[in-house]
């Protein structure tokens, strides 16, 4: 069962069904907010299969840029980078680096219909040393004005649409390249599982009305009695040379410490109350 309409649903389906599996992309410490999203929103519209990025648990993504992009890219966080290269280059993926060097090639030489990895460097110091020296072809974007390369997510754009129409033109979007066990929980993740979470999310931000508006009660039946003892203390002289007065004062003493700790312990009450709920609701989500 989903929870998108048919349209939507089978949107979601070419997506997966035309995703390029053997396309990948690494951000090689991209640090840039803007460079970050641009990148992003561009693997999604050429549909690679998967985004790696490391050091970016600290970067925010741009909404205004990705346009929800995000949400529909596959990625992974690289911790140990040696171990990365060495894992993607033994399931038989050539290693393509973004590179000002003597032994550069044109970005359209490259063959980018075999399994490919591009790697991104930063915008300051390039590709890392490592990136480098597990690289089997290095390229560069022609420049022909006083400017030596283009911005990181610009040289992105344009290398990726180098590889879609040689894979296009090859045919590699008419056929599925993802396995269908992995189609299937992916559609039941992006049309059931995140939109059971997303109103879950609003549910647990959006305010109860009644508990609202007994904390509000309650709080004003607390801050009534304080006044009142408050205003009883005021007039304690009098009420010694008078009598009566001073029956009444105890008998309102009495009555507004009862009124205030009955308020007090029904606000804590609703407190934990709802707290609970929410604790409750997590544990929920969780399993």
């Amino acid at each position: 069962m989903y929870l998108v309409s048919e349209e939507r649903l089978n949107k979601m389906k070419q997506i997966l069904k035309t995703r390029q599996d053997t396309l990948r992309v690494f951000m090689d410490y991209v640090y840039s907010p803007h460079n970050l999203s641009a990148i992003v929103r561009t693997c999604d519209a050429v549909n690679v299969g998967k985004l790696y990025y490391r050091h970016q648990k600290k970067v925010k993504l741009n909404n205004e840029i990705t346009m929800g992009a995000h949400k529909w890219i596959f990625h992974e966080y690289v911790d140990d980078i040696e171990k990365f290269y060495k894992n993607i280059k033994s399931q038989g993926y050539q290693v393509v680096v973004t590179l000002l060097d003597e032994d550069t090639v044109d970005f359209r030489e490259v063959d980018y219909t075999k399994p490919t990895l591009i790697v991104l460097g930063n915008e300051v110091d390039g590709a890392s040393e490592t990136s480098i020296k597990y690289a089997d072809k290095k390229v560069i974007i022609p420049m022909y004005g006083m400017s030596q390369s283009l911005n990181v997510s610009v040289a992105n754009a344009v290398i990726l649409y180098e590889a879609q129409r040689q894979r296009a033109n090859k045919g590699m979007y008419d056929k599925p390249q993802l396995p269908p066990e992995i189609i299937e929980k992916t559609l039941k993740k992006w049309a059931y599982d995140d939109i059971i979470e997303k109103e879950l999310k609003r549910a647990r931000h959006k305010p109860h009305w009644l508990s609202s508006s007994l904390h509000a009660f309650f709080a004003s039946c607390f801050c009534i009695s304080i006044l009142g003892i408050c205003f009883f203390t005021t007039f304690e002289e009098q009420a010694t040379k008078n009598k009566t007065i001073k029956i009444h004062k105890k008998f309102f003493n009495i009555y507004f410490l009862f009124f205030n700790i009955f308020s007090l312990f029904l606000t804590l009450s609703l407190s934990f109350s709802k707290n609970s709920s929410k604790v409750k609701f997590c544990c929920n989500i969780l399993e």
